[in-house]
C-alpha cells in the first residue's frame, strides 16, 4: 500500500478515536451529571427522611405525654366518681329535719303547731332540741329529747300563746343518722 493511503487511513482512524473519545467523554459526563443529580436527589431524599423521623418522633413524645394526661384524667374522673358515690351513699343514709309552724282552726279556736319533720329517708336518733325565745315554757308536751324520728315522720306540739309575748324564737335541734354523722340546724321561726 502506499504510504498516501497508509497516511489517510491514520488519519481517519485518528479523527474516528478522537470523535469516539469526544463521544466517551460525553457520555462520562453525562453519567457523571446523572449521578450527581442522583445524589443530590438521595441527599435531598435522606433530609426529607431525617426530617419525617424528627416529626414521628416528636408525634410519639406528644402521644406519650397525651396518654400521661388522659391516664390523669381518668384518675381524676375516678376520684370524682367514687367521691361522688360516697356523698350519694351518705345522702341516703342522711336523716334532714325540719321545723315549721302551721295555723290551724279547730272550730272556733285557731291553734298554732310547731311541727317538726324528718324528710330524709333515714331515721333520726338522739334527737336533742332546744327553743331559745319567749316559747320555751309553753310549747305543750315538746320534750327536750327525742330518741328516734322515723323517716318521712312528722311530730306536732301545741304552742300556746299569751298577750305580750314575743312571736319569733329559734329551734336548735341536733341528731344522728345512719350515716354516723352528728347533725346541726338552728331554725328560726315566727308564730
Amino acid at each position: 500500500m502506499a504510504p498516501e493511503v497508509t497516511d489517510w487511513i491514520t488519519s481517519i482512524a485518528t479523527v474516528a478515536a478522537v470523535i469516539a473519545a469526544l463521544y466517551i467523554a460525553h457520555k462520562q459526563i453525562s453519567i457523571q451529571n446523572r449521578q450527581v443529580a442522583i445524589q443530590d436527589k438521595q441527599a435531598d431524599f435522606q433530609e426529607r427522611q431525617t426530617n419525617i423521623s424528627k416529626l414521628q418522633s416528636d408525634i410519639a413524645i406528644r402521644q406519650t405525654d397525651i396518654i400521661e394526661k388522659q391516664t390523669e384524667i381518668a384518675h381524676q374522673q375516678l376520684i370524682i366518681t367514687e367521691y361522688q358515690e360516697q356523698e350519694r351513699r351518705k345522702g341516703r343514709l342522711q336523716a334532714e329535719l325540719a321545723a315549721r309552724i302551721e295555723h290551724r282552726t279547730d272550730g272556733d279556736r285557731r291553734n298554732n303547731y310547731l311541727s317538726i319533720e324528718n324528710r330524709g329517708p333515714s331515721d333520726a336518733r338522739d334527737i336533742t332540741m332546744l327553743v331559745e325565745g319567749d316559747l320555751n315554757q309553753h310549747i305543750l308536751g315538746m320534750p327536750i329529747e327525742l330518741p328516734l324520728i322515723v323517716a318521712v315522720t312528722t311530730f306536732e306540739y301545741l304552742i300556746l300563746l299569751c298577750a305580750g309575748m314575743s312571736s319569733e324564737f329559734i329551734l336548735d335541734m341536733s341528731w344522728c343518722d345512719e350515716s354516723g354523722e352528728l347533725h346541726h340546724k338552728r331554725i328560726p321561726l315566727r308564730v
